[in-house]
């Protein structure tokens, strides 16, 4: 046996000087050490074996070794894997990989449903997304499927609705229950979205005393209630779950300091403490779980700068601070945490108190107690509507003083100034707005000429009004509000 380059007879002396044999790791070279194994570089220069092949045949064997151990290892393991899948039910171990992932059956209270998952992984914010979502652990029925502890009654409307987001005729909206499982599953709100509350007003021959709803679902209005008086001019606001009014003016052209509640699933209105001071054509807002009465006519026709808040748990009116100067006709509304007024009729000028129509508009921090200007209208308006919408605050329609009109303009806080708006369709002064299932309302009014019986909604892709609900009558210095729908 050869184990370098001389012959048979030359063994004993490998050393080079006949000494003892080096240890193994001697015999490494520097091509041995950087070899990507770690072990030798190869054969030698004639192609003979050497020492370090030796050495390296009988690492790279242990390698080996240790490597079929580990692969014998993963085998095992992955045999005991594959035993544990197939003992489990076909719905819980089919693999979401596989295309029939994208679908899901769903046990509820017994009836089975099938949809895509993505149906449920579109429903942001609902309960559905939740059972998608890996956030909480999923009921599950034996055969694996997601199981729902629920009546099945109106669930394949609502499984419907979620597929499309489309109303359909054949929704039991007066059933309750159907109301009830809608507010379960998170979608009262997206899915029956708001009704809209319109109270009193003047049609143009006679003040009005009924409270009017609109359901943009069945684009239908309703009578839903009969007042005591006839009011012209009054306010509304929507507070918890009732809808407040507030003062107004009667058939004696006198200012009232009434305060009503309306419960539109009972029907039942329930007079409250009256206002401080009689007034009408006033904002009335919400802001901190608080109503806000402010400005308007007072008792004597004479305009006020009185700023009152209620407390519904204590049923009772304080004063807070006081407009700048004295406002009526005014528009008001609130934005981030803010109430904002915007023009209306100011102080008398020369004993006509008609002529003085304002383009300032003030804000109010609660915290502070304190009204502030800031910029003004672009256009002095009285009669003008406010409201807040997109994070914005839009002041739209009123009366220039000459005419009744369809301008529009939109504050911005973050700037601080005023841009025009979309123009309104119809010149509209007195008319009243609202923000009914996300999407704003423009509603009735005076176009100079006579009161009308129209509506306008904004449509946001196109950046216009669009034709809204015809209202069942005429009607102007009315107020509106919006609630959930509820039965």
């Amino acid at each position: 046996m050869v184990y370098g380059g001389g012959s048979e007879d030359e063994v004993d002396n490998v050393g080079g000087d006949g000494g003892e044999l080096p240890k193994p790791g001697a015999l490494l070279d520097a091509a041995d050490v950087q070899s990507p194994f770690g072990l030798g570089a190869g054969a030698g220069a004639n192609g003979h074996a050497t020492m370090n092949d030796v050495v390296t045949a009988i690492r790279l064997s242990e390698r080996v070794s240790s490597v079929t151990h580990d692969v014998e290892g993963v085998k095992t393991t992955l045999a005991l894997l594959q035993n544990q899948i197939h003992a489990l039910s076909p719905a819980a171990r089919s693999p979401k990989t596989s295309s029939s992932s994208k679908l899901i059956k769903v046990n509820v209270g017994g009836k089975m449903f099938t949809t895509r998952r993505s149906t449920f992984e579109n429903a942001e914010g609902t309960y559905f997304e939740s059972l998608v979502s890996d956030r909480w652990e999923v009921d599950r029925d034996e055969e694996g499927n997601i199981f729902i502890d629920r009546d099945p009654k109106h669930f394949s409307v609502i499984l419907n609705w979620l597929r499309d987001r489309v109303f359909s005729g054949e929704w039991p909206l007066d059933d309750k229950s159907f109301h009830h499982e809608a507010n379960f599953y998170g979608l009262s709100k997206e899915m029956l979205g708001d009704l809209l509350y319109m109270a009193y007003g003047y049609d143009g021959a006679s003040r009005l005393d009924t409270i009017e709803c609109y359901n943009p679902l069945l684009d239908s209005w309703k009578t839903v209630a009969k007042m005591q008086t006839p009011l012209s001019s009054p306010s509304c606001a929507a507070l918890g779950e009732y809808i407040y009014t507030t003062g107004g003016k009667n058939n004696d052209n006198q200012a009232v300091g009434t305060v009503t509640r309306f419960h539109p699933q009972t029907k039942l209105v329930k007079i409250m403490a009256p206002l401080n001071v009689l007034r009408f054509g006033h904002g009335l807002v919400v802001l901190n779980g608080q109503l806000f009465a402010v400005g308007g006519y007072g008792d004597d026709g004479g305009r006020v700068r009185s700023v009152e808040k209620f407390n519904a748990e204590e049923n009772a009116w304080e004063e807070v601070a006081g407009l700048n100067c004295v406002r009526s006709a005014l528009g008001c509304a609130v934005l981030n945490g803010k109430i904002y007024v915007a023009g209306g009729y100011g102080p008398s000028q020369n004993g006509n108190q008609s002529n003085m129509k304002l383009s300032t508009v003030e804000a109010y921090d609660p915290v502070a107690n304190v009204w502030k200007e800031v910029e003004p209208l672009k256009q002095a308006r009285a009669h003008v509507c406010c409201i807040g919408h997109q994070g914005k605050l839009w002041a739209i329609g009123g009366y220039d003083g000459e005419h009744a009109s369809q301008r529009v303009e939109c504050y911005d806080p973050k700037t601080g100034k005023w841009e025009n708006g979309p123009p309104l369709n119809e010149k509209r002064s007195v008319v009243v707005c609202s923000v009914v299932g996300g999407r704003l309302y423009a509603i009735g009014g005076y176009d100079g000429q006579a009161y009308l019986s129209s509506t306008e909604i904004y449509d946001e892709e196109r950046q216009s009004w669009i034709l809204g609900p015809t209202m069942p009558g005429n009607r102007g210095r009315h107020c509106v509000a919006a609630l959930p729908y509820k039965i």
